[in-house]
């Protein structure tokens, strides 16, 4: 069960994407005014899905937010643990140590990722600039990752998406058992994402 992406997508729509649907589509800010589209291509890239206001026409770059099925085994916490960058002390400055690493490692091209996860976020970045959105979520029913593209601006998505983002590793103990937390994060992270569009499309055009 699970061997591919395709079984990964084909059963997380019941158990997992279904009841998020149905929740944020019920939000009274929202109002049944979402809709998602599978296999959404958009400047060369296909996205698995893609959530967009259905009022709303802005150049095809509409979305909201995108959600990427992998297969099970792709996503490695010990790769995104590496890639991490501690801002807890007081004073810390995130562009002040972002750019540190990159003189460190000589160039612009430098990245905290390796491996599967390098290859992971390139895909990612590029469905957040085909799609003109922050919010880019990869599922491959062990992990849920939310990646928050911080820096990207979608008014000028040519500048790429910045130097770092934020990003939720959300394991899955089981899915069938403990649903809830997976769905919930899921949730929020959508909400989110409306609203941030919400706010930066004008008025004239949600």
């Amino acid at each position: 069960m699970h061997r591919t992406e395709s079984d990964v997508a084909r059963a997380s729509a019941l158990y997992f994407l279904q009841p998020v649907d149905q929740g944020l589509s019920a939000h009274q800010e929202v109002n049944d005014k979402v809709r998602s589209e599978c296999e959404n291509v958009i400047a060369g890239t296909r996205s698995d899905l893609a959530y967009s206001r259905f009022v709303t026409i802005v150049e095809n770059r509409d979305a909201f937010a995108v959600v990427e099925y992998k297969k099970r085994g792709v996503i490695h916490d010990d790769e995104f643990n590496a890639a991490l960058i501690d801002i807890t002390p007081q004073g810390t400055n995130i562009d002040t140590i972002v750019k540190n690493i990159i003189a460190r490692n000589r160039g612009a091209d430098a990245t905290l990722f390796k491996k599967s996860s390098l290859a992971i976020m390139k895909q990612a970045s590029a469905y957040a600039i085909s799609h003109g959105t922050r919010y880019v979520a990869v599922f491959n029913w062990d992990v849920l990752l939310l990646i928050k593209f911080c820096c990207f601006n979608p008014a000028v998505a040519d500048d790429g998406v910045g130097s770092y983002c934020e990003i939720s590793y959300i394991p899955n103990g089981s899915m069938l058992q403990q649903p809830q937390i997976m769905r919930k994060a899921l949730l929020g992270f959508l909400f989110e994402a409306y609203r941030f569009h919400t706010a930066e499309v004008p008025a004239h055009l949600l």
